[in-house]
Parts: structure tokens; sequence; C-alpha cells
């Protein structure tokens, strides 16, 4: 037995029969009346978005017919009509499931939590992933509605973004201990920006796996916000040199100095040099080594070439960078870097009090490829080369990571003919 299509109701329906008894699930479909389904059960042409309704009605009916089918050999007897509604509500439920926002949030989050884990994992690595979960349950709580695929668009993140700087004011007790929400709201404006750069980066990873079709229009959605300006703390060439000099008697501070000096004279980012391996090196044939590596991050390569320093790095570590987690190694940069007395300079950037920071308190892993970038800017090297160096496509691109706050260097003095 076969299910067919029925007019009832108002609706097109998919209708099942077993021992005179009949089941009907609706599609959603509503026509006028019966006349405008044809003898062949098709919808006729002349009914507004005929297209699309056929279509969903065929879905619905290869689904009936999938369920019996796959019983039938299961089973080897036909099903009843109670058994046929509960196997179409189980496969409701499951299809339902596959477009909650949370289901495919949590397979995320216990990805990172692998990533943290697999580079001596710190707590601290992994609680901005965790502090979204949380927003996005505290969200559904709010509007007492699950959170589905076909849900995001600009105006939901517009209302996401709105609910993190909002505080709640039926907050009482934390969740976790009873409790309607995990968070209280009233996020700034720069912690709202880096969560959402972190949840755009989700989209991404679900439109990678072809889990969602992320709308392009949201690509750049966390940029749009308002919120601190980029920490743009580079050191200059001379206080590479002197940092790379400078005596320590820690041997985990000395990786830590080094590796940071690397990045300075690399700028290779953070992911990469986890993964740095001799593979990734190559002598060219005017003598030049060079590494060569494609970028985890853009899967862009780019070539740079070694320098003496970068040389003796590579060789006392045996090409193995992949020691330390990047929390922990921010936190002992800063260590150092406030160990050898020359960075206590104050920037132009503010803490969440208003007061100035000190040069090493903005100085992370990641500054040593915009200082790489900036040296090599001041050296009057051409763009077009350093996006050889860095892997990246255009110029804007790589505007990005150039220090606008470093003192300028009076090149324009040469311009002056004596």
């Amino acid at each position: 037995m076969k299910a067919i299509v029925v007019f009832h109701d108002g609706y097109v329906k998919i209708e099942y029969q077993h021992q005179g008894k009949r089941t009907r699930k609706s599609t959603g479909v509503a026509i006028p009346n019966k006349t405008y389904l044809k003898a062949n059960k098709q919808v006729k042409s002349t009914i507004d978005g005929y297209e699309r309704k056929q279509k969903t009605i065929d879905a619905f009916l290869a689904k009936a017919n999938d369920i019996l089918d796959e019983h039938l050999h299961k089973y080897k007897v036909q099903m009843t009509g109670e058994q046929f509604s509960r196997a179409w509500d189980a496969y409701d439920s499951k299809i339902k499931n596959s477009k909650k926002l949370l289901v495919f949030y949590n397979t995320f989050y216990e990805s990172k939590e692998l990533e943290f884990k697999r580079v001596d994992f710190n707590e601290n690595s992994i609680k901005d992933y965790r502090n979204i979960r949380y927003y996005l349950e505290d969200f559904e709580a709010s509007t007492q509605k699950e959170i589905l695929l076909d849900d995001i668009n600009r105006d939901w993140m517009n209302k996401l973004v709105y609910f993190m700087e909002t505080k709640r004011e039926d907050y009482d007790i934390a969740r976790k201990r009873g409790g309607k929400y995990h968070s209280k709201g009233g996020l700034a404006g720069k912690t709202i920006k880096k969560r959402i750069g972190l949840f755009i980066g989700f989209f991404n990873w679900m439109h990678n796996e072809k889990h969602f079709d992320f709308p392009m229009s949201l690509k750049n959605y966390f940029k749009t916000l308002k919120g601190s300006e980029a920490i743009k703390a580079v050191l200059n060439k001379e206080e590479v040199n002197k940092l790379y000099a400078f005596k320590l008697n820690n041997e985990r501070h000395s990786f830590i100095r080094d590796l940071f000096v690397f990045s300075c004279f690399t700028g290779i980012r953070w992911d990469d040099m986890l993964t740095f391996n001799k593979k990734d090196v190559h002598i060219q044939s005017n003598g030049v080594k060079m590494i060569e590596k494609m970028a985890k991050k853009t899967k862009e390569w780019y070539r740079v070439p070694i320098n003496s320093i970068v040389s003796e790095i590579i060789e006392r570590y045996n090409y193995n960078f992949n020691r330390e987690n990047n929390t922990t190694f921010n936190e002992q940069l800063k260590n150092i870097l406030v160990l050898t007395e020359w960075f206590n300079d104050e920037t132009k950037f503010k803490d969440d009090d208003g007061n100035f920071l000190h040069r090493w308190q903005c100085i992370s892993v990641h500054r040593g490829r915009d200082t790489f970038i900036t040296m090599l800017v001041n050296n009057r090297v051409p763009l077009n080369e350093i996006m050889k160096y860095t892997g990246h496509k255009s110029v804007t691109s790589l505007n990005m990571y150039i220090d606008k706050k470093a003192e300028i260097n009076d090149y324009t003095s040469e311009l002056v003919i004596s």
C-alpha cells in the first residue's frame, strides 16, 4: 500500500489507508478546492506559485512512501495507521533537530575543545566559545523559541547583538543555580564585537562542513559593530634584535621570547607556527633559504626569506614550536616584556576604566605579524613583495596589519635637494 495525495479541509494532504482506516498528514499547501488538483494529483498551473507548491507536495509524498517502504522491508508487514503517525512525527522531530542552531554549535564547540586540548588545554582558551553558547541559550530562553538555521539573517543578528548589550531586568540568579539566564547582559561594545567575530567563524565552519549556506552579507557583519579599535602595538627592528639578545635564565621564557622574535622576523601566524616542520624550509636556486607554507587560516601559500636569527631559532628547537597554548604563551610573553623594562611607555589605547595601557600590555604573539609587516613597510619594501611573504591577496587586507600609530619615519627629508 502506497500513500496518496488528497484534498481535505482546504489543504493538500498525504493519505495512508490501512484496513479501511485513513491517516492523513498535511503538507501545508493550501488550495481553494479539489478541482485545483489534476487527475494525476498534480497542482494546476493556474495556482499562484504552483511550482513551489508541487515541489513541497512531492517531497512530502516521497517522505511518506520512504517511511512505508522502510517499515515493510524491516518487518515484512504493512504499517498500521498509528505506526505511520508515530514514524511521521519521529521523522519531523529529526528534521527539526537538523535545523536547530544549538545542535550544530554544540558540535562546533566540542571540536574547538578538542583542538585546545591538543595544545595543553587551558580553561581560558575555550571560555569565549562557551560564553557564546550561553548567550544563544539565553536568547532562546528570552524569546521562548528555538533558533533554527532558517532564522539567520541580518535582522536576527541585530536582535542578538541588542540582546547582548541590554541588561536583563528579569535576571535573578545564574541559570546553573536555577535561574533563567546564564548572563546579566550589558556587554561592552568591544566584547560583543569579539564574540560576534567568533560567531561568524562558527558560521564559516558550518558553511565549510556544508551544513549551512552562510549569507554573504553577514561575512563582515562584526566589522559594522561599535567597539574598541584594534590595538597595533609593534616593535621596531632595533627592539626585536635587542629583545633577542636579552639574557633570560628561564628555559621556558627563552623559548617564548625566541618564538615571538621568530614571528617578528617571519610574520607567521600562531597556527602555522604550531604546525611548522622541516618540510616547510626550502633553498632557492640563488641560495636564499625560504619558508614556504600554506596558511591554515586562508589556505594561501606564502614564501618568506629566513634571516640568520630565524635560522638559529629553527635549529635550536629542531623545527618544533608546538609547546605552548596561545593564552599561556601571551601571559608569559607579557611577563618577559615587563622584565626587560623596555616596554613601559604608555600607548594611546585605554582599558575599560579609561586608563592608558602600557605597551607591554598590548603586545601578544599576533603583534609579531604586525611588527614584521610594519618593519618591511618602513624599510620601503614594495607592497607586492610583502604580499608574497604574508600570503595576502589584496593591499586592503595587508593594510589592516600596519600600525598606524607607530612613530613616523622622516623619509620626506630625503626629498630635499641640497
